[in-house]
């Protein structure tokens, strides 16, 4: 693969599409092997994995955000990526119509009982319900309050299980394009430390520093 961040049409360099669909078949892959029938995940970099959305810094501590996948379907996103599902939709069309607003804030981080979470159980399951797969369990990855969540879909006859392993063995083994991410990320962080190098001397800020970097 010919080294560049820029597309090109006589190169092909990172193939997006592959790797959103070689990350998408890893994830189901190891949902089957985990026994999974759906996925709901508010990690922010299990959304991307999944997905290909990405979740601001600050709205990820909330965890109102997250990607719903059944194992024989497309991910469903609840977010605020662009502080507007409708635009998300124009954003990113390989997700189709299957985006929404992400749930109220007492139904993340900050529920305080097993009926803040209404929203999410009623949405979950309609999904699997769309996909026939009611009678499955449902993995839930990263999520501060999963005594509750687990409780509130144990209730609605909803079996639950944590899925963070079957996420880390899905994201363990790199395809060619996320490789070269990786060689185009540990590239910039190289020409930016050079920089700072190059501008360290008596009387520099550490601000400054930064700034240059």
């Amino acid at each position: 693969m010919t080294f560049g961040r820029s597309g090109t049409d006589r190169e092909e360099r990172i193939n997006y599409p592959r790797m959103r669909e070689y990350r998408l078949a890893r994830t189901k892959e190891y949902m089957k092997k985990h026994g999974i029938g759906c996925l709901i995940s508010w990690e922010p970099w299990d959304i991307r994995y999944i997905a290909g959305v990405y979740v601001t810094i600050p709205t990820r501590w909330i965890e109102t955000q997250c990607v719903v996948l059944p194992r024989n379907g497309d991910p469903y996103i609840y977010g605020i990526t662009s502080f507007s599902p409708y635009a998300m939709r124009q954003e990113l069309p390989w997700l189709k119509d299957r985006i929404w607003p992400a749930f109220p804030l007492n139904a993340g981080k900050m529920c305080s009982k097993v009926s803040d979470l209404d929203p999410v159980v009623k949405a979950v399951g309609d999904i699997m319900a769309e996909h026939g797969i009611t009678k499955e369990t449902l993995g839930l990855d990263g999520c501060s309050s999963e005594l509750l969540m687990q409780e509130a879909f144990n209730k609605k006859g909803i079996k639950t299980i944590d899925a963070k392993r079957a996420m880390f063995q899905a994201r363990m083994i790199k395809n060619q394009d996320e490789i070269e991410c990786m060689r185009i990320a540990a590239a910039n962080a190289e020409a930016a430390f050079a920089d700072i190098v190059d501008a360290i001397r008596p009387g520099v800020t550490e601000c400054e520093l930064v700034g240059i970097g």
